[in-house]
């Protein structure tokens, strides 16, 4: 493990339910609670499987069985981990869509990351001008389709992984700060008019998926200014992996 490295897995969700009970074994308490909750079975699996390819991938770096790891949460519903104790801290952060699960680990590097499935939004255009900046929502309702269900997605993964790298939730707004949405920009923040601090703090970094989705991932750049910051390791996590662990 190195601590210049931000390593991000992207995971295939099995529906398979004739595995659910062995991965309500693999989760802690609170997690079963929470996977009880769904009232769609579809949904419920894939959430299951996400949380224990999480705890697959964490055990990778530190000294316990998956079934052993413990989260502990934030004011805001952010997890960390509490045990086994790592030096450096592990960051992680984990985000699913569809069947695609997608898993950002950093040691010392607090992280965000946010994936989404592309589809029809009748309530696309609503939603840009509700919530994103006068700019983005002028390039974005500029395009035609498909570029404008794809920089809308880009927009949105962009946003959610920067809000989950701060850990502050629905407490920020997402027209609070701006970022690059043009298809011919890179993925940045253009702008924190809302919040403490300035663009060059943070970077976003788009992900390689399969086709019909995109992936964001937000880090926190303060702590690497003196250098040329952290390398990316992009991996997958296949199923049968997955299901071996359980």
């Amino acid at each position: 493990m190195k601590g210049d490295t931000i390593y991000v897995w992207s995971v295939l969700l099995d529906d398979d339910s004739s595995r659910l009970e062995a991965f309500d074994g693999f989760l802690s308490k609170d997690e079963r609670e929470r996977a009880n909750r769904f009232r769609v079975e579809r949904d419920r699996n894939r959430w299951v499987m996400a949380r224990c390819a999480l705890r697959l991938v964490l055990s990778e770096f530190c000294a316990a069985a998956p079934a052993d790891i413990h989260f502990s949460y934030e004011r805001k519903g952010k997890p960390r981990l509490t045990f086994p104790e790592t030096d450096p801290k592990l960051h992680f952060n984990l985000s699913h869509s569809g069947n695609l699960a997608m898993i950002a680990v950093a040691p010392g590097y607090p992280v965000g990351i946010d994936v989404e499935q592309i589809r029809s939004l009748p309530e696309l255009e609503d939603i840009t001008i509700t919530h994103f900046s006068r700019r983005e929502r002028e390039t974005i309702l500029a395009l035609a389709e498909p570029q404008r269900t794809q920089a809308f997605f880009r927009c949105w993964t962009s946003k959610e992984a920067f809000i989950k790298l701060l850990g502050d939730g629905l407490s920020v707004p997402l027209d609070g700060f701006e970022v690059a949405v043009a298809p011919d920009q890179p993925q940045a923040l253009v702008s924190m008019d809302g919040l403490a601090g300035e663009p060059r703090d943070w970077q976003l970094h788009g992900l390689q998926t399969p086709d019909g989705y995109v992936a964001t991932l937000a880090v926190d750049a303060q702590r690497t200014r003196q250098s040329e910051g952290p390398s990316l390791v992009e991996r997958s996590l296949p199923s049968p992996a997955l299901a071996a662990c359980c």
